[in-house]
């Protein structure tokens, strides 16, 4: 009997952005609405960012943040890279505290403008953009 594989590669189409910074997401949240008039909410609680590990058999839990902009058809959402209960989403990149992503439509001059005001923000020490594709845990971050 002859044996089928199938091969599919994953679509990241989206933007990242890496942030650091040492304050509570709903701050965090709080200067990016402000700075970038933004609209971002917290997602409802079972709404939240989940991974499940097969090998362990549990459940990781991370906080989300999500806006959608209907003028330019743009989702954006804002990810704990720290679980509740610990844990890392993308645990190669343990020294980022969040990530910003944004699907759909898309204008890389106003990403880079969006950098460069979040750059300005008190407490944020670093904003990078990131290729998800060199990512080994890239997966951690469809949803």
């Amino acid at each position: 009997m002859s044996k089928i594989t199938l091969k599919f590669d994953l679509d990241f189409d989206f933007r990242l952005v890496a942030i650091t910074c040492p304050m509570r997401d709903y701050r965090v949240v709080h200067f990016i609405n402000g700075c970038l008039d933004l609209g971002f909410v917290r997602v409802a609680l079972d709404e939240e960012h989940r991974l499940e590990l097969g090998s362990k058999g549990a459940t990781l839990v991370f906080s989300k943040f999500k806006y959608y902009d209907p003028e330019l058809d743009m989702e954006y959402y804002l990810l704990a890279n720290k679980g509740y209960e610990g844990g890392y989403l993308v645990p190669e990149m343990k020294g980022t505290d969040y990530f910003f992503l944004v699907k759909n439509a898309f204008d890389e001059e106003l990403l880079n403008k969006q950098i460069d005001y979040m750059k300005k923000i008190p407490h944020i020490i670093a904003v990078a953009k990131i290729d998800p594709y060199k990512l080994k845990s890239k997966e951690n971050l469809l949803f």
